[in-house]
């Protein structure tokens, strides 16, 4: 791949750091400009490097929100959640986001993630953006009709409909589909009620 994705990591786990910066080796087509393991240094690296291609960024700064940086950065800038908080998925794919990662992170999941930015790039055309944006906004917009859960370590989007019952297991919550297939999400049953609706 020809084309160089210019890229800052911001998180504030250096072992996740070094871990990433270990994985990326095997895509060469990434070079990490700087990395920021705090909110301030976090705005100033995005400043100094406001046209970046990709970002990788953990939720949590030492105790602050990282979400609130994405309002500075440029529209084209891509950005790769990596963090141990699944519940902000669905606020994190309101910004320019390819993908969503959980903790801890694997370099199958990450070679997963990085293929959907491949994609744009290679394409590197007006029409795939666009299409990229109004894939993204169907998801967006079709909320009420979906859940999205943290399924093998990869936030998925779940059609209510094919939800054929859940039941509780302590922190997770047993999830059976209607096709007979069945898997097990972090979260208590109350949380997955509340956005189900009732039977009545």
């Amino acid at each position: 791949m020809a084309t160089v994705i210019r890229a800052i990591i911001i998180e504030d786990d250096s072992s996740s750091v070094t871990l990433l910066k270990e994985f990326l080796k095997d895509f060469s087509y990434i070079t990490v400009e700087g990395v920021a393991s705090n909110l301030k240094d976090a705005e100033a690296i995005i400043r100094e490097n406001s046209d970046v291609d990709l970002i990788f960024m953990d939720i949590d700064l030492k105790g602050a929100n990282s979400l609130d940086l994405l309002k500075h950065v440029n529209g084209k800038t891509k950005v790769l959640f990596i963090t141990a908080f699944p519940d902000f998925a669905v606020k994190a794919f309101e910004f320019n986001t390819i993908d969503y990662i959980v903790k801890p992170i694997s370099f199958d999941r990450l070679k997963k993630a990085l293929s959907r930015l491949n994609i744009v790039v290679e394409e590197n055309t007006e029409k795939v953006v666009h299409e990229e944006i109004t894939n993204k906004n169907a998801h967006r917009f079709g909320y009420d009709n979906m859940v999205l859960m943290n399924i093998d370590n990869e936030m998925k989007f779940i059609k209510i409909k094919d939800i054929n019952y859940i039941e509780a297991k302590g922190n997770y919550t047993n999830v059976a589909l209607i096709d007979g297939t069945s898997f097990t999400t972090y979260g208590l049953i109350k949380i997955w009620e509340d956005k189900l609706p009732s039977d009545d």
